[in-house]
């Protein structure tokens, strides 16, 4: 499917050229792939967000995430 899909996106980008032949109308197909690529990104991203619930995790040392198990806690529950 994934192979259909990039082909038939392929053949899409020699009809632009076909459509398209003179360096002066190259700005047309860079709008498409450019509207193209953002609405693939602006999907992938929907799609993560509601997979995940969240897009980025944030790095511990911002503060972004809270340690819920720390290591020491743990050997403190074997020793006792």
């Amino acid at each position: 499917m994934e192979a259909s899909l990039q082909n038939a996106f392929e053949l899409g980008s020699y009809a632009m050229t076909v459509v398209f032949p003179k360096p002066a109308e190259f700005r047309y197909p860079v709008a498409v792939s450019a509207i193209a690529v953002s609405l693939a990104a602006g999907l992938f991203a929907g799609f993560v967000r509601r997979r995940r619930g969240h897009l980025v995790h944030a790095p511990a040392c911002l503060g972004g995430m809270e340690i819920k198990h720390r290591p020491e806690e743990g050997y403190r529950r074997l020793v006792d």
